[in-house]
């Protein structure tokens, strides 16, 4: 008598086997596909769990250096920020006759004072 194919309408919903193990070794040679709970949601993937773990330490490394890319981009644009805010304050203090402009000086007008 031979067993029944997956074609012969015998197997008709897929079936499994829920393993959870720490044994490295037996998780790979036994399953065909990793089920990870984490924290962004359940995950499948197919292959073993070495493919899996090699996996994940490629998504750490790249989430790890997108987030370094971040850093340095908020440092970056924090100091552009704080050059312009500088540089912004003493363009200011030209308007409104704290300071003498630039122009008022190569005339000799002492001050600009504007009408109330």
């Amino acid at each position: 008598m031979s067993t029944p194919g997956p074609g012969c309408g015998v197997f008709k919903a897929e079936k499994g086997l829920l393993l959870i193990c720490h044994d490295r070794a037996l998780l790979d040679g036994c399953v065909d596909h990793i089920l990870n709970f984490g924290s962004s949601g359940i995950e499948v993937q197919s292959g073993n769990f070495s493919s899996w773990l090699e996996n994940k330490r490629r998504q750490d490394a790249y989430e790890q250096e997108q987030a370094d890319q971040l850093k340095t981009d908020i440092r970056r644009l924090k100091e552009a920020s704080r050059r312009t805010s500088a540089w912004s304050e003493q363009v200011e203090k030209t308007k409104y006759g704290t300071k003498t402009p630039a122009c008022a000086r190569t005339v000799g007008i002492s001050a600009i004072s504007l009408p109330s």
